[in-house]
């Protein structure tokens, strides 16, 4: 008998549980907030969106940073005359060739 009534309590326990398991349910469901209806998320103003077509194009690569740049030959420039420059015909960082004219000397004064 003692059998029979330890047999029959774990099955009612278990049932107990699922009861209040279901009352809680429904108790917690009396209070959980309403679904919104269409009219309670109509948006009230407009947001105003820019958009712009989408294009193939290629992204400009600029990297700054600071460093130095030595020539790769240094050349010392001499006058085979003294005299007064009266005009410099090139600008400082232009490429120059073998014979070219740098300055213009004042030819009175070695004339």
């Amino acid at each position: 008998m003692r059998k029979l009534l330890v047999g029959l309590g774990f099955p009612i326990i278990i049932l107990m549980l699922v009861f209040i398991g279901f009352k809680m349910g429904e108790m917690a469901g009396k209070n959980a907030p309403k679904p919104e209806t269409k009219k309670d998320t109509e948006v009230k103003e407009k947001t105003p969106v820019l958009v712009q077509e989408v294009k193939l194009q290629d992204i400009p690569l600029t990297i700054k940073g600071e460093g130095r740049v030595n020539a790769a030959k240094m050349i010392k420039v001499t006058s085979e005359v003294q005299g007064k420059v009266i005009s410099g015909n090139l600008k400082m960082g232009t490429n120059v060739r073998k014979g070219q004219l740098i300055y213009s000397v004042d030819k009175g004064e070695y004339a």
